[in-house]
């Protein structure tokens, strides 16, 4: 054996009996064999992943990592199938001396186990019919996936109105599953359709996604109701924030239910982004008071309300991350660049390249230059350094109440134009 091989033993392997397919308890050493080396089986105990020959995808029954595919050979599938083969052989002759293989093997017989392998090895021994069955079990794990996302999507739709935020929370999902937004989005839409008359608020234009597949400007039965103005100017929304209440779980149901007997509104949806509005509005204010009061120079701050978003962009460079959701906590970010006339205050130098006008942004400037100017900015404002420097090394406390530069998650998310976005790119 080589130092390539793995001996799997019923000691590295667990326990041969208790276990179940769906425990998918082998998977680890199946990767692991496919990556490393080749199958080496003991012929003479127990082989402790026997039950992969029960499992329904051809590539375990041979101890293969489908994941792997792209450098299994068919000299590979050959060697798996030859070794597993040997072992079932070695317990055939075992038998006839009156050891039990049913008895350690589930009450399996040698006949039935090696019907399962040469099954498999039939489909998998050449590059075309494995290319088939690779396609096809892709195609099923890929109908599995959207499957699951089948309750995110009926508690989005719900209320009949899809938001930019639930879309997000569908597109988290399918990320999660494995998916990408372009099959997650297609999947969405088609239940959208499905369901009949739903309402897309996600981007600029309302919607209405109707199950003859049909699209059409949204309209509002008249009643006798009050208008979604007036309840933006009753106070009502006001009062319930300012006195503490956050709309969470069953008590956005509740506070429809309130609203909906006076006021014409369609849906939770709609109730939840007056709310947010009013409630961004007042964070704003809150915001904004505190960037005027911690700070007398001439950099202005905005408020920023957190919240999911997609980074990255579907044309974007190859060697770029692909679109992926993001979830950015609430912050405040300068509502200019840095000037040249606030650099030269702190830093006492002006290294840009464009000067005449001191408004100007100030450029030419390296991310060691801008955490001293953040940490000069902080000092002068009375806060604690956000950065310490020492040597090339420099460290981040994330407690302190200073200056320091936004992500790369959080800057994008800002140029979007935040929780506002309408899905453009920049």
């Amino acid at each position: 054996m080589s130092i390539n091989d793995f001996e799997l033993t019923s000691e590295d392997s667990g326990s041969s009996t208790g276990q179940t397919n769906d425990n998918l308890w082998y998977k680890e050493k199946i990767r692991e064999v496919t990556a490393e080396g080749n199958l080496k089986i003991p012929t003479d105990e127990v082989w402790g992943y026997w039950k992969v020959l029960n499992s329904e995808e051809y590539f375990e029954r041979l101890f293969l990592d489908i994941d792997q595919a792209e450098k299994i050979t068919n000299e590979t599938v050959a060697n798996h199938y030859e070794e597993i083969k040997r072992y079932l052989e070695r317990w055939r002759e075992r038998e006839s001396t009156g050891i039990s293989f049913a008895q350690t093997h589930g009450g399996y017989s040698v006949t039935e186990l090696a019907g399962k392998l040469n099954e498999a090895y039939a489909e998998l021994k050449g590059k075309r019919s494995r290319e088939e069955y690779i396609n096809a079990y892709l195609r099923r794990r890929k109908n599995k996936s959207l499957k699951s996302l089948d309750p995110v999507i009926k508690a989005v739709l719900a209320d009949k109105v899809l938001t930019y935020e639930e879309k997000m929370m569908v597109y988290e999902a399918g990320v999660k599953l494995g998916l990408n937004i372009t099959e997650t989005d297609r999947y969405l839409q088609e239940e959208m359709v499905r369901e009949g008359d739903i309402r897309d608020v996600s981007s600029s234009g309302n919607t209405v996604k109707s199950a003859e597949n049909s699209t059409a400007t949204a309209s509002y039965k008249d009643d006798e109701r009050l208008t979604i103005e007036d309840l933006k100017d009753s106070g009502m929304i006001e009062e319930y924030l300012e006195g503490g209440g956050k709309l969470t779980g069953e008590a956005w149901v509740e506070f429809y239910k309130k609203i909906r007997q006076s006021f014409a509104i369609t849906g939770i949806s709609e109730l939840k982004k007056l709310t947010e509005e009013k409630g961004i509005k007042q964070e704003n204010e809150t915001g904004e008071k505190r960037a005027a009061s911690r700070t007398k120079s001439v950099l202005e701050m905005v408020f920023v309300k957190g919240g999911i978003f997609l980074m990255g962009s579907t044309n974007g460079e190859y060697n770029e991350e692909p679109v992926h959701v993001v979830t950015v906590s609430d912050f405040m970010i300068g509502k200019y660049e840095v000037t040249q006339e606030l650099w030269k205050s702190l830093m006492g130098n002006n290294p840009s390249w464009f000067t005449g006008d001191d408004n100007l942004p100030v450029e030419r400037v390296s991310w060691y230059d801008a955490v001293e100017f953040c940490n000069k900015l902080s000092e002068k404002e009375g806060l604690q350094k956000v950065y310490c420097v020492s040597g090339d090394e420099i460290k981040m406390d994330t407690n302190a109440n200073g200056y320091r530069l936004p992500t790369e998650a959080e800057w994008e998310y800002a140029a979007k134009g935040g929780s506002k976005s309408k899905g453009y790119k920049y």
